[in-house]
């Protein structure tokens, strides 16, 4: 479990779990299968795909940019995953869960900054959806430099089961690392998305800003499609101050 208090708004958050791992993973007549349960009352976020938590985290803290837009979330989860072969794993979860919306409380951070945008309105209610999801592939040398390929598919089904929304919605995820000399390698990211039903406004795919479009302002597309290309050539081996910045 874990919790935290929130100055701001003045207020508990928190989350307790229970899981169980079945079997010996390490048979190859034994399954892998893990299952668990899990209550939370938290703040929630669609954008961490984004951008990590650390990195908005210290955006946050130091210049007063925060990359995700919030609301509440208070409910329970029950899932379990299984993995398929050494490369691959699916996960099936069941949530019940009551959005609501979260107002910007916070408006400190170290230095100045153009001040946190607010957090907008959502549509409020409770959402009862299956979440399946297909993760595969695999990276190495990911800290220094990433060689490989990853993907996550996801479905999220939330209509007929008994909840304020009807709507499913459908992401796929590629993540690809090619080394293309000594010192250089390439990164490319494919993200795609769509939906059936009436998404509400937290449930909508958005675009813009860190992590997905550059120079846009955050989350400046909103929709119920939506598709993402990346490319990012790197130069790995040398350190910003090695020679005073000459090998940059």
């Amino acid at each position: 479990g874990q919790a935290g208090y929130a100055f701001a708004l003045e207020d508990w958050r928190y989350e307790v779990a229970g899981e169980a791992r079945l079997g010996r993973p390490y048979r190859e007549e034994s399954i892998d299968l893990k299952v668990g349960v899990a209550y939370r009352h938290d703040t929630g976020t669609d954008d961490l795909w984004k951008v990590s938590q650390a990195e908005n985290t210290v955006a946050a803290f130091f210049v007063k940019e925060d990359y995700y837009d919030y609301f509440e979330t208070d409910g329970w989860t029950a899932y379990g995953v299984v993995r398929l072969t050494p490369l691959a794993q699916l996960s099936v979860a069941y949530r019940s869960e009551d959005y609501s919306s979260l107002d910007r409380n916070s408006t400190w951070a170290l230095f100045g900054g153009d001040g946190f945008m607010r957090n907008p309105a959502i549509v409020e209610g409770r959402m009862q959806s299956i979440t399946i999801a297909l993760d595969g592939g695999r990276l190495r040398g990911f800290r220094a430099v990433p060689q490989g390929l990853a993907y996550r598919l996801t479905a999220e089904i939330g209509e007929g089961l008994g909840g304020d929304f009807e709507f499913s919605r459908y992401v796929g995820d590629m993540h690809a690392y090619l080394r293309t000399g000594p010192s250089t390698g390439l990164a490319l990211r494919l993200r795609a998305g769509t939906s059936t039903g009436e998404l509400p406004l937290q449930r909508r795919f958005t675009l813009g800003g860190m992590g997905t479009v550059r120079a846009y302002p955050r989350n400046i597309l909103r929709g119920s499609e939506m598709v993402l290309v990346n490319a990012e050539y790197s130069l790995y081996g040398h350190d910003l101050f090695d020679d005073l910045l000459e090998d940059v």
